[in-house]
């Protein structure tokens, strides 16, 4: 196993929070109810998860439980910003806001 390979395992140098129970819990979902979970919590559907997620892994997130962590306080932090109070509330992007918001959240915590 090269360096490369090994870094892949561990904990990304920045680590965007201390994981919480409740994180915990929702990281070892299966795919399904996670992906159900960012659906009813945040209003993503499969495609856009998978855009995320995408995003993570291509720059160096391949463990997916610190990816889904990242998942979570992204879309945590998409919502603040757009004022909403209720865990219930959807995000949304509009032309290229899911890029932009992405890079922001990526070079503000990573």
């Amino acid at each position: 196993m090269g360096e490369a390979s090994l870094r892949e395992w561990h904990r990304p140098k920045n680590f965007v929070a201390s994981i919480t129970k409740e994180q915990l819990h929702l990281v070892n979902l299966t795919d399904l109810e996670f992906t159900g979970l960012c659906k009813e919590r945040y209003g993503v559907n499969k495609g856009l998860y998978n855009t995320i997620e995408s995003y993570f892994a291509k720059r160096g997130v391949r463990n997916i439980l610190y990816r889904r962590v990242y998942i979570l306080e992204f879309l945590a932090d998409v919502q603040s910003k757009k004022g909403k109070e209720s865990r219930e509330a959807h995000v949304s992007f509009g032309a290229g806001g899911l890029a932009r918001a992405l890079h922001t959240f990526f070079i503000k915590n990573l």
